[in-house]
């Protein structure tokens, strides 16, 4: 019998992410700061409200959290888009305010639970793409945060 891969993902990312049960790797910052089950902590107020600061809203076709991880990294991916467009245009004080949105969103944010978060799905699952998933995140964010503490550092040292 062949196995649907595509179907064999779904399957664990219900498992993993969405439950009908008790969630297995909750992908909301408020879950791994606070670690007291609580939802909507502060951090998930506070990134609501960087997301509005920054001419943001939830879709409303997106029915979860603002904590959730990928509102987190799809932020970052906005500031990240915005940064860019700022060199492009030359404008290189908006350039380095959205670097610092990014250095400052990394360091209050995702740094402190993105490895909580992979550490616990490297802990729930034994399926390649959901292990690699979860060690690329986490890479990613650190790698990330490095490189953006560096461009920020050389910003401050020309400016």
């Amino acid at each position: 019998m062949f196995v649907i891969r595509g179907k064999e993902l779904a399957l664990e990312y219900d498992r993993l992410f969405a439950g009908p049960r008790k969630l297995l790797v909750p992908p909301y910052e408020s879950l791994y700061r606070y670690g007291d089950g609580q939802v909507m902590a502060p951090c998930a107020v506070q990134v609501r409200k960087l997301y509005r600061e920054n001419g943001l809203e939830i879709s409303s076709a997106f029915n979860d959290l603002p904590d959730h991880i990928c509102a987190e990294l799809q932020f970052m991916a906005y500031l990240c888009l915005m940064d860019a467009e700022a060199w492009a245009s030359g404008d290189e004080i908006e350039a380095a305010r959205f670097v610092a949105k990014q250095d400052s969103f990394l360091k209050e944010h995702l740094c402190l639970w993105v490895d909580k978060f992979a550490g616990r799905l490297a802990s729930s699952t034994d399926n390649p793409f959901y292990l690699s998933l979860g060690k690329l995140v986490a890479l990613f964010v650190k790698l990330d945060s490095d490189i953006v503490s560096l461009s920020l550092g050389r910003l401050k040292q020309l400016g």
